[in-house]
């Protein structure tokens, strides 16, 4: 059994339709297989972070470019994931806390 990761994640993207897929992802319980979806072969601590996707998501929409979403992730953050989000346009903006190992942290980073 995994110590529990609360994340709390705001992404921001100019095309709403982006935004429209994160949603999508929340409203599937797939966030992180949604947005990077994995081939068979594919190791999600590597393509993600961490070795699950997301649970007990809830999202909250800031404005239409901008929504906020605090999840519980296995054992840590997904960072591999944030890193891939950023290299496709989204800004980053994210907090964990994993109280089984006393880690903290914060992502910052703007999209390209």
């Amino acid at each position: 059994m995994p110590n529990y990761c609360d994340n709390q994640v705001t992404v921001k993207h100019a095309d709403v339709n982006q935004i429209a897929v994160v949603k999508l992802a929340v409203a599937s319980n797939k966030l992180f297989d949604t947005l990077v979806p994995l081939a068979a072969d594919q190791d999600p601590r590597v393509e993600w972070g961490c070795k699950w996707d997301a649970w007990d998501l809830d999202l909250m929409e800031i404005d239409e470019n901008t929504v906020s979403i605090t999840y519980s992730s296995a054992w840590c953050p997904p960072i591999e994931l944030y890193h891939k989000l950023v290299s496709r346009g989204y800004d980053v903006t994210a907090y964990y806390y994993e109280p089984g190992c006393l880690e903290c942290g914060k992502f910052i980073v703007t999209g390209k």
